[in-house]
């Protein structure tokens, strides 16, 4: 068993370094689908839903306000990112222009 530091919790263990692979390992793809991100999705939008709500009604600068904040600027990051991954426009797609012909 390795020495435990001075600083850990008493009856904690110290995860064994030989146990610890180094580098050289990819990452493992996830088989997750559309439907899959649309779920996460909601799932985010409605927490985010709820911790508007709870922000409004949380006294002006409290300490609940700025974890809120935080929370919610997060849940839009990542609802920005599944976004991306879904290829799915902000923007409603633009039809295309024929050019003049020259003069």
């Amino acid at each position: 068993m390795p020495n435990i530091p001075a600083m850990a919790a008493p009856k904690t263990h110290v995860q064994d370094k030989s146990a610890v692979k180094s580098g050289g390992e990819q990452p493992q793809p996830t088989k997750v689908n559309a439907a899959d991100l649309e779920t996460m999705m909601l799932f985010l939008r409605r927490s985010r839903d709820r911790a508007l709500t709870i922000r409004e009604n949380s006294p002006a600068g409290s300490y609940l306000e700025s974890v809120l904040n935080r929370t919610i600027s997060g849940i839009d990051q990542e609802l920005s990112q599944l976004t991306y991954l879904l290829a799915k426009r902000d923007l409603p797609t633009q039809r295309p222009t024929k050019m003049r012909p020259a003069l």
